[in-house]
């Protein structure tokens, strides 16, 4: 008669292989939902109060959250080219909403302005004045 050994030795390798798998998958799960720095627990961003921020959390705060539109502060033509992006994404308001949202960003966000002449006026800015021109045909 042939002996069983192997088989319960097989069936118990078997065994062993089947819970690691499943316990590295836990630690594995745990590990990406759970920061492994404290100071990466950040609390949520709040927005400060101002005008353009109501508008802003109706326009934005449906896509997006908070912490991820601040994250980074931009100057204004970069927020004018992100606001661009966002409404050709599809990204609703009026025109009014859309100054009010890019007026906030630039106030709360704004990095270092830009050099003079190429300061973006807003979402709808106009291209900057041509030096060798009178201001007068600009």
């Amino acid at each position: 008669m042939p002996s069983r050994r192997p088989l319960a030795l097989a069936h118990r390798i078997r065994s062993a292989a089947c819970l690691l798998a499943i316990a590295s998958a836990i630690v594995l799960a745990a590990g990406r939902a759970a920061p492994l720095h404290a100071d990466e627990a950040a609390a949520p961003v709040q927005l400060p109060e101002g005008p353009g921020r109501t508008a802003l959390e109706k326009t934005c705060l449906g896509c997006h959250p908070a912490d991820r539109i601040v994250a980074q502060l931009r100057t204004p033509a970069q927020w004018q080219e992100v606001m661009a992006k966002m409404s050709e994404q599809g990204a609703m308001a009026t025109d009014e909403d859309f100054q009010a949202i890019y007026d906030y960003l630039v106030a709360r966000y704004g990095a270092a302005a830009e050099p003079a002449g190429t300061q973006a006026a807003g979402p709808a800015a106009s291209p900057a004045p041509d030096p060798g021109r009178p201001a007068s045909t600009q």
